[in-house]
């Protein structure tokens, strides 16, 4: 037989019978087991919540408290140790009994070597498995933890409420909002509250892919059907089926995939490129969009029958700069969450930081603060965030005020146009803000800067 592989593993032997438990820890030794010796059930207790143990091996009959009540008491704590009980002389009822309380396998005395190592070897594997699922999920949770919907300001709260009437519901959604603002966390919220729950969670940004590729995206292809189709593919469709399709940007997408993307909706049937079966999915669709939809069926962008299939009901995330003192709830989260990962300790924000955090108008909203407060961890080095750690457009060292730079024999057309680039940069190039503060309509504010 072989040695376990990787690190060792901790077993906990119990067995009140000394002579027969120090032969038993040889064998698991010379197998590269870490083994740790217990003579009743409540001292092994007690190395099980100290060692964390892989597997716990124990007779079920001993004085006092037994290998039965050990075993219910270390489950009822959480511990995730696999039991394997051993007895000879319990029969098919207090076997099933032990079997039935948590125990991964009952092995009967005298203990046959081969089958004992093969049942460790299976409880170690699984032992691992829970481990590692357990580790992605917190590490998932944490993720989450920095992606929901934190905030206490008023269009926050409406905004959950909203995610749980529409949440559980299977009705096609538009997110909107400016860009930045965490369109999907929140369809991601919408999928978790959703029956589909623990279906695939599938997400494609329409403008961030060729307009010539995004077919395939979609729904797939058929070996052969371009060149260099050399097999299969699944879109997302295939993908997602049974679960959520998240279309982020969806006012990019081209006019002629608008038509094959109603039909799915309507029947939940497309053709892979190059297939002539029909395939049939079960997809809800959640869209977002930083764009007006409306103006876009007026200009001929956008289908008005596929915004009435998509925008059953409008999801509006709201903007960082409407949400109040959220910013600095916000702000202290991802601050956190970076400098634990940076293995640094937490840190405050001091006066000067938060009134800097607030004053400021977020152009890019929650996308911008994250990425403002992961500088700020790596910069700030003792336990208070100051102002000065924030960048120039927070912490006051560049001068909001600034006159412009234009030579003194500019044109008024210039100087316009260079007022105008001034204002879209402090609006971080978005054009909709931009126009808003200039009093004009985007495409004037375009027109403009055209010259």
């Amino acid at each position: 037989m072989t040695a376990v592989s990787g690190p060792r593993q901790r077993v906990v032997l119990v067995d009140d019978e000394a002579r027969a438990r120090a032969a038993m820890a040889q064998t698991l030794e010379r197998w590269g087991f870490e083994v740790a010796q217990a003579g009743d059930g409540a001292a092994a207790l007690s190395l099980v919540r100290a060692l964390r143990p892989a597997v716990v091996l124990s007779d079920l009959f001993m004085p006092g408290h037994d290998g039965k009540w050990l075993l219910e008491e270390a489950l009822s704590e959480g511990d995730d140790a696999a039991f394997v009980v051993v007895s000879g002389r319990a029969g098919i009822a207090e076997a099933v009994e032990v079997m039935k309380a948590g125990a991964f396998d009952f092995l009967p005395k005298p203990v046959d070597l081969r089958r004992l190592r093969m049942t460790l070897d299976r409880a170690v594997d699984r032992q691992r498995s829970r481990r590692e699922v357990e580790r992605l999920r917190r590490r998932l949770l944490e993720a989450e933890g920095e992606e929901r919907l934190l905030g206490e300001a008023p269009a926050m709260r409406e905004l959950r409420g909203l995610i749980e009437r529409v949440g559980p519901s299977d009705a096609s959604a538009v997110v909107t909002g400016e860009s930045g603002v965490g369109k999907e966390i929140v369809a991601r919220a919408l999928a978790r509250q959703s029956p589909r729950a623990e279906a695939p969670f599938v997400a494609i940004n329409c403008a961030a892919i060729p307009g010539p590729l995004l077919e395939s995206e979609f729904f797939g292809h058929e070996r052969g059907a371009f060149t260099g189709a050399d097999a299969r593919r699944l879109g997302a469709f295939d993908l997602a089926d049974g679960g959520t399709l998240f279309l982020d940007e969806i006012g990019e997408l081209p006019v002629d995939l608008q038509a094959k993307l109603l039909r799915v909706l309507e029947d939940g049937r497309f053709r892979r490129l190059g297939g002539a079966a029909e395939v049939r999915v079960d997809v809800r669709v959640i869209a977002a969009t930083n764009r007006d939809l409306t103006a876009a069926v007026a200009d001929g962008r956008f289908r008005l029958d596929l915004l009435y299939r998509l925008n059953v009901v409008t999801v509006k995330v709201p903007p960082l700069r409407e949400r109040g003192d959220d910013v600095l709830l916000l702000a202290r989260g991802f601050l956190d969450g970076y400098r634990r990962r940076m293995g640094k300790g937490s840190a405050e924000l001091s006066v000067d930081a938060r009134a800097a955090l607030c004053a400021y108008s977020w152009p890019g909203n929650v996308r911008e603060l994250r990425n403002v407060m992961e500088r700020a961890a790596i910069l700030c080095d003792g336990d208070v965030l100051r102002r000065r750690d924030l960048p120039e457009e927070l912490s006051g060292r560049a001068n909001a005020e600034q006159s412009l730079s234009v030579p003194p024999d500019a044109t008024l057309e210039q100087v316009e146009q260079s007022y105008i680039l001034e204002v879209l940069r402090r609006c971080g190039g978005n054009q909709t803000r931009a126009a808003q503060k200039l009093g004009i309509s985007v495409r004037t504010l375009y027109n403009r800067l055209k010259g």
